[in-house]
């Protein structure tokens, strides 16, 4: 299907995240999220790496910036999958998958520095049939670059995940 998705100034989940430091104050404006995701797509199509869907245009304007993309209708996230109630064993799989792919976008070069996601949630995965996964939704980047940003993405990436391993119930006390 066709999607547009619009960046909004102030998102509700960005503000606490300005305030605390992890994200630039520029992350508020929805042109700047527009620009960012903008600027890594083709870096990341031309390194090969797999996406989740299609760009096929964007549109910055300050009234309200927008991506044209292209993916399938049944959209299954990786944490949409584990809550849907996964045994264990396949839900680490899939989170090894997600790191791994995760650990290859860090790879990509791109004006001389890697990549990093910049917001590493179970959320931002797509889960397809076959069982691979691939990334989306680039449009955030680190208040910091380099070794430092990959770390951080790699300490949210692995918080969310156990937080989703453990509100389904697959690490129940200290021993699991």
């Amino acid at each position: 299907g066709l999607v547009i998705k619009t960046y909004r100034d102030y998102p509700y989940t960005v503000v606490p995240q300005v305030a605390l430091g992890l994200r630039p104050w520029q992350a508020l404006r929805a042109e700047y999220r527009c620009e960012t995701e903008e600027r890594k797509v083709p870096i990341l199509q031309q390194a090969g790496f797999p996406l989740a869907q299609e760009y096929l245009d964007f549109v910055v304007s300050k009234y309200e910036p927008m991506a044209i993309m292209r993916y399938a209708v049944d959209f299954l996230t990786v944490e949409d999958k584990i809550r849907q109630g996964v045994t264990k064993e396949d839900a680490l799989m899939l989170i090894g998958r997600s790191a791994a792919q995760l650990k290859e976008l860090h790879q990509v070069r791109g004006r001389s520095q890697e990549l990093t996601h910049g917001d590493p949630y179970l959320e931002n995965v797509r889960y397809y049939p076959d069982g691979s996964v691939r990334w989306f939704d680039f449009e955030h980047e680190h208040t910091s670059a380099g070794d430092e940003a990959k770390a951080m993405d790699g300490a949210i990436f692995v918080g969310h995940a156990f937080q989703v391993l453990r509100s389904c119930g697959h690490f129940k006390n200290k021993q699991d």
